[in-house]
């Protein structure tokens, strides 16, 4: 009758810490909330540094893809003077980016699922090593990234005037 009206593991630490002087009783509850809270915030860490190496992945591909663009220059500015088209310039520059950037997801995947079960052993139980479900959203964050990096340096080629470039000036 006692514990009905009141909450029950509340009363039940109360009585132990009254029975067993000098130690400290929590309900489980309180113990499992200050856990929460940790690991809430361990979760927002790693959180921001996902972030932080997408930003870095992110301006490395425009690097990268910058670097091709002065490289090819030549190239594009032949492919501009037998016609090509914005289109199929970044068509081009866009589908070998994305080549690119979807094997680097798929490794990225792979390399992570690994990771993954390395770091979690067998804390939580035998589960699958690799995660099959992760692998569209892998690839589908290495697209974006591939996709946002590329479009500075695909405005640059866009820019090239061929007859400049083919003639040697900068």
């Amino acid at each position: 009758e006692r514990y009905m009206c009141t909450p029950y593991p509340d009363n039940v630490a109360r009585d132990l810490a009254a029975q067993l002087p000098g130690a400290e009783v929590l309900a489980l509850a309180e113990v499992v909330a200050g856990e929460a809270l940790v690991v809430s915030r361990l979760n927002f860490l790693l959180l921001l540094l996902a972030l932080a190496a997408l930003a870095a992945a992110t301006l490395g591909l425009v690097a990268t893809t910058t670097a091709t663009v002065v490289e090819r220059a030549v190239e594009i500015g032949l492919l501009r003077s037998l016609g090509a088209t914005s289109r199929q310039l970044a068509a081009l520059l866009i589908g070998e980016t994305a080549l690119v950037s979807l094997f680097g997801g798929a490794v990225g995947w792979l390399l992570g699922s690994l990771a993954a079960a390395l770091v979690r052993g067998r804390t939580f139980g035998e589960g699958s090593v690799l995660e099959p479900l992760l692998l569209p959203l892998a690839l589908s964050v290495a697209l974006a990234v591939a996709f946002l990096g590329t479009l500075a340096p695909l405005r640059m080629a866009l820019r090239l005037d061929p007859s400049t470039v083919l003639r040697g000036q900068p």
